[in-house]
């Protein structure tokens, strides 16, 4: 216990005979943080949501052949937005979607980078469902063609057996031509719609509040703490260090005397 003791003193000892070098550390080390806290630019982040909503499955409902790909649509025009604006993160669930600038010098930068990734994708958006529609159409005109040669083969059939006198067959034959009949009706109505329409009227985007944008900055308490405690601790290790360099070449010096009085 008493050898603690005494070790405990020497190292209070020898704190106490550096306690400017110790002082001087923590002074270059809060100095250094607080410049640090003034030179550090603030950054800003912001992002703003949307609502989606889609038409486009009441307009194309009922056909197996021809289903539009919404998550084909989105995709594409998120990432002409992702294009346009470097550095905006997109993401979306079912019916959201969330445009999000995470870094920049100002908050008018933020804006006017929210306010672009906006912009483009209010263009891109109808672009990428014209794409998509245009595709279905195509499907429909074929599904359009098929229906009008069945029902050709049907009618002349039909003809044949009416002929014939064979009614049973007749009767079975005019059913299902009419049955095609007002398929291919439904079928061109459809079709007529998705030709005719825009594609702004098959979707929805609607911004959800305005774009929120913050500032981070570092907090200059902790900050400042942090880089006195290190300077704290750098400047007790250096005391000690220093005080063991003196040591050394103190008991250089008295060995070195001590050969020159022995030779003597």
């Amino acid at each position: 216990m008493d050898d603690y003791e005494i070790e405990l003193i020497d190292y209070l000892r020898v704190m106490w005979w550096g306690k400017w070098i110790i002082l001087g550390c923590l002074a270059v080390a809060i100095g250094l943080s607080a410049l640090y806290l003034v030179l550090r630019p603030a950054t800003y982040s912001g992002s703003t949501t949307f609502m989606v909503r889609e038409y486009v499955t009441a307009a194309v409902a009922g056909d197996q052949g021809a289903t539009v790909s919404l998550d084909a649509v989105l995709a594409s025009a998120l990432m002409g937005v992702e294009r346009a604006v470097p550095g905006m993160d997109v993401s979306r669930t079912e019916d959201r979607i969330a445009l999000t600038q995470s870094r920049g010098i100002s908050r008018d930068a933020i804006h006017d980078a929210l306010t672009r990734a906006e912009s483009v994708l209010n263009e891109q958006l109808p672009v990428a469902l014209a794409e998509e529609l245009g595709h279905v159409a195509t499907e429909l005109r074929f599904q359009e063609k098929s229906l009008m040669a069945q029902l050709e083969i049907l009618r002349q059939r039909l003809a044949e057996e009416r002929t014939s006198g064979n009614l049973p067959v007749s009767e079975s034959l005019a059913e299902r031509i009419a049955i095609l009949e007002a398929e291919l009706a439904r079928l061109q109505v459809r079709l007529s719609t998705l030709e005719t329409a825009k594609p702004e009227d098959f979707f929805m985007l609607r911004p959800i509040g305005e774009p929120t944008i913050t500032v981070s900055q570092p907090n200059g308490k902790t900050t400042i703490a942090i880089g006195g405690l290190l300077g704290l601790m750098i400047g007790v290790l250096l005391a000690f260090f220093v005080h063991y360099l003196l040591q050394v070449h103190a008991r250089e010096q008295r060995a070195s005397k001590g050969k020159e009085a022995g030779s003597d």
